[in-house]
């Protein structure tokens, strides 16, 4: 059966769990993520390729130390997908490419979400380029280009799991960012679609 395409916030490992044993897979890491699910980050192009594990990923945000997951550590298990440069969107093709297949053989595949403003109920903003990456030039054609992989990596899986709340801020719009919600893989095609055809600040 193939895995599960899960929009959800990843856990933060503990720190210096790159320290742990057995030193090519440290046990630590399993008290917290799970062996079979591969969590995903918002990378450039001089970082989403995959380094040995533990080595620093170079980077803030999602690889920086002070509140990236993994603590600005590189694991298999944390997969980059650029969300910075429209030259090198075609890097992700052959990391979706590697996640279509996970999927189809039962791995899971988490793409991050945040809980940036502790609403009540609470409500998750999609991490992809939304954070340090939201300010890159064409962020509105890297966002269509990821969101196209992510809808055709979701037909590729069991089922999509999206809690209520989630939403993408559109940050080609001065703030407060618009908000558009994703309960489903066709909202985020209807965003592709629909929005991130307009022309807009920064696109």
């Amino acid at each position: 059966m193939s895995g599960k395409l899960i929009f959800a916030p990843i856990a933060k490992l503990p720190d210096n769990w790159w320290l742990g044993t057995p030193k090519d897979n440290p046990s630590e890491v399993w008290t917290v993520w799970d062996t079979n699910t591969y969590y995903l980050w918002g990378a450039n192009a001089g970082n989403y390729k995959q380094k040995p594990i533990g080595d620093i990923l170079g980077g803030g945000g999602m690889a920086g130390a002070r509140i990236g997951p993994s603590r600005g550590r590189s694991h298999p298990n944390y997969i980059g997908v650029n969300t910075m440069e429209i030259d090198h969107m075609g890097d992700n093709d052959a990391v979706f490419k590697d996640l279509a297949q996970k999927l189809q053989d039962g791995k899971d595949v988490v793409i991050p979400i945040f809980d940036d403003d502790h609403a009540t109920p609470t409500t998750y903003k999609y991490s992809l380029g939304t954070g340090l990456g939201s300010d890159v030039d064409k962020w509105g054609d890297v966002q269509k280009y990821v969101f196209d992989l992510i809808v055709k990596l979701g037909k590729n899986a069991g089922s999509v799991n999206i809690p209520s709340g989630v939403y993408w801020p559109d940050c080609r719009k001065t703030k407060p960012h618009p908000r558009q919600p994703i309960t489903s893989l066709a909202d985020i095609q209807k965003i592709v679609d629909n929005v991130l055809t307009e022309a807009t600040i920064n696109s």
